[in-house]
């Protein structure tokens, strides 16, 4: 396990080089080095509403790929409020401008808590902000049902570089406490898909229906009343689980492959401490004209291995690449030897072994490299499309901060004693790349602005070339008194990568690959302007015993040693006689 923090970072305006570590073979067989860096411009963006404390700026994170829009949920601003923000390019540490603005009013009070779930469909055309706790109007169109829930759903112009407000979409049952928009997911099947491209798929979640029993529902994207245009999600499927109880709470999280047919849906399960199931599709692919139906293959538990049912929380986080291969779950309550809560993250992989069985494989255990008790690492994780980078909250984690013994004037140390404490709950993030076929865990994301009870990863969010971190219990904005800051208004740090694709340990060297002359048939050279072959050509490889082919059969002999006798030179050999027999033969 390398330990981030074990290693100094390159500072390049000094020119001091970073530690450097050799990797022998890998899954190419080739040896590389490594150089450790840090590898962000940071920049601090602070919420767009300057005025209004504790409204939880930084509680959910999503963004483009591109870089140059990110959405951010403030859910404890009034009924909630959904921040759209936009740069104009995406060059490291360029700041982001407010752009639009989502509320809503459907509720009849300011428990509705919109965007606090928020998800962005894979393609990046759809953004949706859950808002669970509406107490929603039901099918009367009068009587309300308290902690119903509610979607909204919000569309991409690619002419205006703008979301807009597209669909509310309330529950097809009406019930108080189902919590509908507790989580949720669109995917686009197919490359570069637009509004106008039929197949689509919405999953939300009620995890709250029946008891906390729970129910996941199904949408599927269809032109609208006007006969012409996409602009309708119509609800197809209902998908239950296959071990329902109460408290179960099925739908608390919800992960789906970019083409819809891997998805997977975590409940509470306090009887197996969390719970995960896989379900494939079994109707016709991406076939609109035929029912839908999925079918259940594994179940993923947070059992231990003594058989016990901890409180681990197996499945309190979790995101999927976008092709559905990797599958990464959170366990922020697993207890590991020396600490309670400590948390772990793990690392699934569909069809591990090539051979067509369509399930998930554990490939690989994450924890945190310094570990505390209640960090609750895993508390929140995020993928990048490819499944090569990951980010970790740890909601719990306490950094370190440094006081003086005295900071007056006059001082009777001339201030050089220091104290180092703890930033109780102030939230840790760590960042895990993808080296050749494991996750080591390479960084952990800090910035001078975290304090105490921060919760500094509460939303994280990370795309190929950036990671962005909520925080939403930091002050961030001055006040109007000019000098105090709001309180708990919250903050998001974005950690662009200075250099593209160059990560916490920089690849500096890589072993060439040497060429398999066993695989080469001729050799010859070919004039690409008259398509013609000019010259055949020997191969020579002298190192693997390769010579031309008119020499090697002149060879008697191939050996690793000389098999002459001589009987002059350095070591003569008197005794024994190299015989006439031996007279003309060549040996390599």
């Amino acid at each position: 396990k390398l330990h981030y923090s074990d290693y100094k970072d390159q500072i390049g305006i000094i020119e001091k080089e970073g530690d450097k570590v050799f990797a022998d073979a890998d899954s190419n067989g080739l040896w590389k080095v490594y150089e450790k860096q840090d590898p962000y411009t940071q920049n601090l963006l602070l919420s767009p509403d300057v005025s209004t404390a504790d409204q939880d700026f930084g509680y959910q994170i999503v963004a483009r790929n591109d870089g140059r829009t990110v959405i951010v949920s403030a859910p404890t601003k009034a009924q909630g409020e959904v921040q759209f923000l936009f740069r104009s390019v995406n060059t490291p540490g360029t700041s982001f401008v407010s752009q639009a603005t989502a509320t809503m009013t459907e509720n009849n009070d300011n428990t509705s808590r919109l965007g606090y779930s928020l998800s962005m469909s894979s393609d990046d055309n759809f953004v949706i902000a859950g808002a669970p706790y509406t107490n929603t109007i039901g099918t009367d169109g009068s009587s309300r049902f308290n902690d119903s829930g509610l979607i909204k759903i919000y569309l991409w112009n690619p002419a205006t570089f703008v979301y807009g407000i597209l669909n509310t979409i309330t529950p097809p049952t009406d019930e108080a406490s189902q919590n509908f928009g507790w989580a949720h997911k669109i995917v686009e099947p197919g490359a570069n898909s637009v509004r106008s491209t039929p197949t689509k798929y919405l999953f939300v979640s009620a995890p709250g229906l029946s008891a906390d029993r729970g129910r996941v529902y199904m949408y599927e994207w269809g032109v609208g009343a006007d006969g012409s245009t996409y602009d309708t999600w119509t609800q197809c499927l209902t998908i239950d689980s296959q071990s329902p109880g109460s408290n179960q709470r099925f739908g608390h999280t919800i992960e789906a492959s970019d083409t819809g047919d891997i998805l997977a849906i975590s409940s509470k399960a306090p009887g197996n401490a969390g719970k995960v199931e896989i379900f494939v599709r079994t109707s016709s692919r991406n076939d609109d004209s035929v029912n839908h139906s999925f079918s259940l293959v594994q179940t993923l538990t947070g059992v231990t291995s003594d058989g016990s049912t901890l409180n681990t929380e197996f499945g309190e986080s979790m995101t999927m690449s976008k092709d559905g291969s990797t599958l990464i779950i959170g366990c922020p309550g697993y207890d590991d030897s020396s600490a309670a809560d400590s948390g772990a993250v793990y690392y699934y992989k569909w069809d591990a072994d090539g051979d067509s069985t369509l399930t998930y494989t554990l490939q690989q255990t994450l924890s945190a490299v310094d570990t505390q008790a209640n960090m609750r690492f895993g508390s929140s994780v995020d993928i990048n499309d490819s499944g090569t980078r990951l980010v970790i909250g740890a909601e719990k984690y306490a950094n370190d901060r440094e006081m003086r013994f005295d900071s007056g004037e006059t001082t009777f140390d001339l201030q050089d004693t220091t104290v180092s404490d703890s930033n109780v709950g102030s939230g840790g993030v760590y960042t895990a790349t993808m080296y050749d076929t494991k996750f080591v865990i390479d960084d952990r994301l800090q910035t001078v602005n975290v304090s105490a009870n921060d919760d500094f990863g509460r939303g994280v969010c990370v795309i190929d070339q950036t990671v962005y971190v909520g925080a939403p219990d930091d002050d961030g904005n001055i006040a109007s008194d000019g000098s105090s800051k709001v309180s708990n208004d919250g903050t998001v740090t974005v950690f662009d990568l200075t250099k593209e694709n160059d990560y916490a340990w920089s690849q500096i060297a890589v072993e060439t690959a040497l060429m398999d002359i066993e695989k080469l048939g001729q050799t010859f050279q070919f004039d690409s302007a008259s398509k013609k072959i000019m010259d055949h050509y020997n191969l020579y490889d002298p190192v693997k015993g390769r010579i031309l082919g008119i020499a090697d059969r002149e060879i008697d002999y191939k050996t690793q040693w000389d098999p002459a006798v001589y009987n002059n030179g350095s070591s003569p050999n008197i005794k024994i006689g190299w015989g006439a027999e031996h007279q003309g033969e060549v040996w390599w």
